[in-house]
């Protein structure tokens, strides 16, 4: 589910960009720098995940990220201008970005030779159906409920995601290998 995730944030928001434009009374090149700016934060994610988890664990990590992404796709179905969209957005795609990290760590952590070379595999199958079912979703919903509905569709994903971490997510890289790695770790 965590591979997943970006792509969707992404295909799903797609299809809705003109009725959001409409709903918020802005013009869709408004709307659509905020893609921009989630792909900014998807960038930027990526720098910090990796360490955050190698000191604090995978799962906390996780579970605050997705949070946060929850959060920030419930505020954007309620932001009332394109400049608040614009920086929400960034942060959906600051906290989503663990999702794409992580994902491969906890395989990594978990698996080795064929059995990690398998995960992967559905991963990539996760990351590749995404982006084919997402818009055709983003199109029903926006054609039945508007486009800001396309982030209730998010909202749920990540609740979804962070009641299965917090449910069902045991420590892939605990403190006693954290502690081991740092204390390897040249000076």
């Amino acid at each position: 589910s965590l591979s997943g995730l970006v792509p969707l944030t992404i295909d799903i928001f797609l299809p809705a960009m003109p009725s959001i434009a409409q709903q918020l009374a802005s013009p869709v090149s408004d709307i659509q720098f905020s893609l921009a700016t989630l792909n900014l934060g998807v960038a930027l994610g990526h720098l910090l995940y990796g360490a955050l988890s190698d000191r604090y664990g995978r799962r906390p990590v996780v579970i605050g990220a997705m949070i946060v992404y929850t959060l920030a796709a419930v505020a954007c179905r309620f932001a009332a201008t394109a400049g608040a969209l614009v920086w929400l957005r960034f942060v959906q795609g600051l906290a989503a970005a663990c999702s794409m990290v992580l994902s491969r760590a906890i395989v990594r952590d978990h698996y080795e030779g064929t059995d990690a070379a398998r995960m992967y595999s559905y991963m990539f199958v996760a990351s590749a159906l995404a982006p084919i079912l997402a818009p055709v979703a983003g199109g029903y919903v926006t054609a039945s409920f508007g486009g800001l509905a396309t982030f209730y569709v998010v909202s749920v994903a990540g609740a979804a995601i962070t009641f299965l971490s917090a449910a069902k997510f045991a420590e892939s890289y605990p403190a006693p290998v954290r502690a081991a790695h740092r204390a390897e770790a040249p000076g």
